[in-house]
């Protein structure tokens, strides 16, 4: 059995709360099922797999303190007993993601480390924004679903669209090339994701236009 399993089958039953007829729920744990059916056939040799299990230093403890705080204890114990690797999203053009985003966030991804090949098509794992971020707007051809395990962020649907509240535990599902955006105040941002189709298939930055005030604001809280 993968080191990881006890996480994958942690990320179903925390799944199995929500509604099923919620749109990207049912097609998560579908998915989750084939990479759990692909972690039992891999066993402990799996890519990706780390004996140390690299962790970013900064803001993870808070991130899952908070998420402990939130209801998500299970998750979180199962998420840190995982050696996985966490690492950087470097596909965005510099010019076009902005100087903040990269150097301050992580996330693990389970798909890479469980089907290397992607023969599943699917993707799972865990993205960690630090505070007084914008995760500037953006769309992919990926469906992606986002369960918050800690909050409240904000997000939006749409360039210059009003920003919207959302709390830990209330799912957001993006169909295939819907833009969107996440706006992290004073706390950290760990969330589930799951692309559940067309993984491979870059995503791109949508120019709105409060990105300078917004990361000009939170350049001056943390100076």
């Amino acid at each position: 059995m993968h080191p990881c399993s006890t996480l994958l089958t942690a990320i179903d039953r925390y799944l199995a709360r929500f509604d099923a007829a919620h749109a990207g729920i049912a097609k998560c744990r579908q998915g989750v099922a084939r990479l759990s059916a692909k972690a039992v056939a891999t066993g402990a040799t799996a890519t990706g797999a780390t004996a140390t299990g690299a962790r970013p230093a900064r803001y993870l403890a808070e991130a899952v303190a908070l998420a402990r705080q939130q209801g998500g204890d299970a998750l979180m114990d199962a998420l840190m007993a995982c050696p996985a690797e966490w690492q950087i999203y470097d596909s965005y053009p510099a010019a076009d993601i902005g100087p903040s985003f990269p150097k301050r966030h992580a996330f693990v991804c389970l798909g890479a480390m469980l089907d290397p090949a992607w023969s599943l098509d699917f993707d799972l794992g865990f993205l960690l924004i630090q505070p007084h971020t914008l995760y500037r707007d953006h769309h992919h051809a990926a469906s992606e679903l986002y369960v918050p395990l800690t909050g409240p962020s904000r997000w939006r649907f749409g360039a210059d669209t009003p920003w919207s509240s959302v709390d830990a535990h209330q799912p957001i599902w993006n169909e295939p090339n819907a833009v969107h955006a996440t706006l992290v105040g004073e706390t950290p941002l760990l969330c589930l994701y799951a692309w559940t189709e067309n993984v491979l298939a870059p995503a791109f930055v949508d120019r709105a236009k409060d990105w300078v005030t917004i990361e000009a604001g939170f350049d001056k809280a943390d100076a």
